[in-house]
């Protein structure tokens, strides 16, 4: 293994990374990675659709205690609930459509536990994808691990490719853990882990909370230092301490102001709008964008002109 060779797909640009040894955490991409490197990876895109329901129905995440199933969980999320999920193995990544029937069979099964399920306004629908990991001879779909599996090439005869694949949100420290854990053992560094006891993000200060909640709608600061952290926060207030301007609302119902939208907007890996959304939640509200994603769009391309 020397290194690998990468394009940017927005600017074009190719150019090399020197490395002893390269990981492929790509996902349910996972495979067209591997067979990049002339390797063979057992990964099957499974996809789930989601339904987020504009009402905060229960407090408690309910799951029904059977088999997985679809439509087993019910999910409070902030001010909205999220029932999910299904499972269907799909040939593509890419596709992450939803249809009327797999919402109406999610609504269906669901009816067993929340009668009055219908009742509720349904806020949108959504659909990611599980990579699984599915050894020669595996099961698949439900049947399949939801655990990971970490891969040594050296094993097809490519020293110093690694391959990570399955595994969960819920799961991905860990995940990083274990790997790390293993190329640390190829470099000879015995330093032990220390990711299961340090904080991904510092917690904002309780001083710099106080000082933002003259500048944010109150119910906004804790949001805005969950999404931010410590530094990009403190660059946000300081802009809506100076620049009255900058306090407007961009997003009502996340409540997101301008000031937070150019400081995301400016960052160097913002290069469409949908990086400002993942960043802010704009959009995520009730209005799903209706009222906020063009305003988002005119503040994004003023900082992409300069």
């Amino acid at each position: 293994m020397r290194g690998v060779k990468v394009r940017n797909q927005f600017i074009g640009e190719e150019y090399e990374i020197g490395c002893d040894i390269a990981v492929n955490a790509a996902g349910g991409w996972a495979g067209f990675v591997g067979k990049l490197a002339g390797v063979e990876i057992g990964v099957q895109p499974d996809k789930g659709t989601l339904i987020a329901f504009n009402q905060r129905i229960v407090n408690h995440i309910v799951n029904r205690l059977y088999k997985s199933s679809d439509s087993d969980i019910f999910v409070p999320h902030g001010s909205i609930t999220i029932l999910g999920t299904s499972s269907m193995s799909v040939p593509d990544p890419e596709d992450t459509s939803t249809s009327r029937a797999e919402v109406e069979s999610l609504i269906k099964i669901c009816e067993q536990t929340f009668e009055d399920l219908r009742d509720f306004r349904i806020l949108c629908t959504f659909a990611g994808f599980r990579p699984l990991y599915i050894p020669p001879g595996g099961a698949v779909g439900r049947s399949a691990s939801r655990g990971f599996a970490i891969v040594d090439h050296a094993q097809d005869d490519l020293k110093g490719l690694f391959t990570i694949v399955g595994g969960k949100f819920t799961t991905y420290r860990l995940m990083a853990e274990k790997m790390c854990d293993q190329i640390c053992a190829k470099l000879g560094n015995n330093t032990p882990c220390r990711t299961a006891e340090e904080p991904l993000v510092k917690e904002v200060s309780q001083a710099d909370i106080d000082r933002a909640k003259k500048f944010f709608p109150s119910y906004g600061v804790n949001l805005a230092a969950t999404r931010l952290g410590v530094e990009r926060f403190k660059k946000v207030v300081t802009r809506l301490e100076s620049d009255p301007e900058s306090r407007e609302l961009v997003c009502e119902c996340e409540n997101v102001t301008r000031a937070e939208v150019e400081e995301i907007c400016k960052d160097d890996t913002s290069f469409i709008v949908n990086d400002v959304r993942r960043r802010t939640r704009i959009g995520m509200g009730t209005c799903q964008g209706n009222f906020c994603a063009l305003r988002a769009a005119q503040f994004f391309l003023i900082w992409a002109s300069n």
